[in-house]
């Protein structure tokens, strides 16, 4: 019996260090870029909307299931990557999918505000 008691410690013990390890490594800082230059992208409100249109079409959806299955690159719709991670998940698709549904959400248009500047 003390076989298989030590063995399930054995296993115990290993997928507790996978546990660290992976705590570890995703909580650890991002390298700093080579160059001391930050690239910035603009991602659209609306994710999906990888022509920036502010709609999202069928063509699009596919877009994003091909990059999903690794049959396209991460860099064909950039909006689609509503998290940044570099990969499209399940959920940023069906975000995509809800957006082409109900619409993308209006982006707010700036306004002019006058400020009196004193009495006349």
């Amino acid at each position: 019996m003390s076989c298989c008691n030590d063995s399930r410690r054995a296993r115990a013990a290993f997928a507790l260090g996978l546990i660290c390890v992976a705590v570890v490594v995703t909580s650890a800082p991002p390298a700093p870029s080579a160059g001391g230059v930050f690239a910035i992208d603009q991602v659209s409100a609306c994710v999906g909307d990888c022509d920036g249109t502010n709609t999202v079409i069928v063509t699009e959806l596919i877009t994003l299931v091909n990059i999903a299955l690794d049959t396209a690159i991460v860099t064909a719709c950039m909006a689609g990557d509503a998290n940044g991670d570099a990969a499209i998940t399940i959920d940023e698709i069906i975000r995509a999918v809800n957006a082409a549904l109900e619409g993308c959400p209006m982006l707010p248009t700036p306004s002019v505000t006058r400020t009196p500047t004193g009495a006349s």
